[in-house]
């Protein structure tokens, strides 16, 4: 029987490039799709048609500490979006496990929405919300 590793010290994130660092404890990644990626329609005999939705976009949201210096780059890119013109915000997102095979990709995300800002006697999570067109995922579990 094999024994399988899985260290959340192994899975990287990027946003535009810039490694995303100082996660909160706990959840710190979800990635929800949007539809789901098949729909079907019954018919009165019990016929099933199955259609392609061809929606790939989804919600990432990742959670950083207060502290995290990752809170910048985010508040840096929903800024640029914000105030420039043509999608100066738009960033490709990529995480890894690196003590596995999974991968999520996308080439165009955005900050959807900011996180709500709580402050208390010690350091709470920020969670940013980003919204990207198309998600590029594949799941492979660890070695």
């Amino acid at each position: 029987m094999t024994t399988r590793i899985y260290d959340s010290n192994e899975v990287t994130i990027a946003c535009g490039g810039i490694p995303i660092e100082g996660f909160a404890d706990g959840q710190f990644l979800s990635i929800t799709r949007n539809t789901d990626l098949f729909s079907t329609v019954v018919g009165t005999s019990g016929e099933i048609a199955r259609s392609k939705t061809n929606d790939n976009s989804a919600i990432i949201e990742i959670s950083l500490l207060q502290t995290s210096p990752s809170n910048l780059t985010f508040t840096t890119l929903f800024q640029a979006d914000i105030n420039a013109p043509g999608g100066a915000g738009i960033f490709a997102f990529i995480c890894t496990d690196l003590n596995g095979v999974s991968l999520y990709t996308s080439g165009n995300c955005w900050v959807s929405k900011p996180p709500d800002i709580t402050m208390d006697r010690e350091a709470t999570a920020r969670t940013w919300q980003l919204t990207c067109d198309h998600i590029r995922d594949f799941t492979g579990g660890n070695l």
